[in-house]
């Protein structure tokens, strides 16, 4: 599957290209926010229709599917709230993003995904390391090279940590704030490293290698250092559902409860961990519009908006979502990726994306034959990944269920 050209060499080049974008588009702040962002999106946007029309591409079912029932939900949308946003044709041009690039990519998009991933966590240790012992080696670096990467333009509470595009300058801002240097890699934050870095362990389970083969040793080394609480948790998920549910031999299942008695011992023992949760789990749900947005914070806001429009979803438009739609204010801050989805497209377009796409897209990606639940246990492990970061509406994610095109039958 996959667009096949000339040149070989250039059709290698062609498809990393492409791939880097939609990753960048998804997670690297030089790429995604302005100036840059909206060049880059329209340009990958612009080539990849260029190129499927003159390959007389036959547009794939699964595609026109997901199309009509965005257009289905954001009619509905727009009917109901009379308001006509940019941001429906944005969302609309991720998806054409997504399927270009997924169909460029063909049935390698999962093994390029992992190669780039790897090359990254590598490429970030080799930096964070040094920097982590040493906290003047990133001061050294962030002034020496990262100043000309600094294009960005929007609200200042949104400005990203300095970077150099493959890697985030953020170590010591994070030592400083929490007394924890931590990894971001080229994302826009630690947590967010850690959800593309478990989105690569996946993609290698679902090709058929073992949890700690020698490419997710690497990912999960990467992880740890993310010190992200969401990215453990939804790490350990992973493990213990591939142990239950794949491995069902009495050496696996031994490992489950060792897994968890280790764990809940880090849980007790180490703050990010258990003392970071409770904190942002103990507050007066009450007073919760007065708080500083965390995670827990942001899905009992999100469930409160959605009650308002359960069926509908309160769209992608700032206006029709927030109630002060201005930008780069503490009002309309959210970090709950998945409530915040639920908020958007109400609980119908909620279970459909992830329940029925999500699942669907992993079964197709299966290199070798798993249990049912399994699938529906990788939906969960997502859910629980974007209850901290805000995934579902980048290109990556946002389009993840059209991964279905490389099924021979869509």
């Amino acid at each position: 599957m996959g667009f096949k050209f000339g040149n070989r060499v250039f059709e290698r080049g062609f498809r990393w290209f492409f791939l880097f974008l939609l990753v960048g588009l998804s997670g690297i702040p030089f790429i995604y926010k302005q100036p840059v962002g909206n060049v880059a999106n329209l340009f990958g946007v612009l080539v990849l229709v260029v190129i499927l029309f003159l390959k007389k591409h036959r547009v794939k079912k699964v595609f026109l599917v997901m199309v009509s029932l965005y257009i289905g939900i954001s009619a509905m949308q727009i009917y109901t709230y009379k308001v006509l946003d940019p941001s429906y044709v944005n969302i609309a041009l991720r998806l054409i993003l997504a399927y270009g690039t997924m169909h460029l990519l063909g049935s390698s998009f999962s093994s390029r995904y992992v190669k780039l991933l790897y090359f990254l966590s590598v490429f970030s240790l080799c930096l964070y390391i040094p920097s982590a012992l040493v906290p003047s080696v990133e001061t050294v670096l962030e002034n020496s090279i990262a100043k000309p990467f600094d294009l960005y333009e929007g609200p200042e509470m949104y400005r990203p940590f300095p970077s150099i595009v493959v890697y985030t300058f953020c170590v010591n801002d994070y030592r400083a704030a929490t007394g924890i240097p931590r990894n971001a890699g080229p994302f826009w934050e630690p947590g967010a490293f850690g959800g593309f870095l478990i989105l690569a362990i996946i993609f290698n389970l679902l090709r058929g290698q073992e949890f700690f083969s020698r490419q997710n040793k690497i990912f999960i080394l990467a992880l740890g250092t993310t010190f992200s609480t969401t990215a453990y948790v939804a790490c350990f998920l992973l493990y213990l559902f591939y142990m239950l549910l794949v491995k069902k031999n009495k050496y696996a299942l031994l490992g489950g409860p060792v897994v968890i008695a280790l764990f809940l011992l880090a849980y007790n023992q180490v703050d990010f961990l258990g003392g970071k949760v409770t904190a942002q789990a103990s507050f007066d749900v009450d007073k919760a519009d007065e708080l500083t947005r965390n995670r827990m914070v942001s899905a009992v806001l999100d469930l409160r908006d959605m009650m308002e429009s359960p069926i509908v979803g309160k769209g992608v438009s700032r206006e029709t979502r927030f109630e002060n739609a201005e930008a780069g204010t503490s009002e309309n801050h959210r970090n709950n990726g998945t409530t915040d989805f639920l908020v958007r497209f109400g609980i119908p377009g909620f279970f459909l994306f992830f329940f029925v796409g999500y699942r669907m897209a992993f079964r197709s990606l299966a290199e070798v034959r798993f249990p049912s639940s399994f699938y529906w246990a990788l939906v969960l492990v997502i859910l629980m990944l974007g209850f901290s970061e805000m995934y579902f509406l980048k290109p990556l994610f946002l389009g993840f269920p059209l991964l279905l095109i490389n099924n021979n039958q869509t």
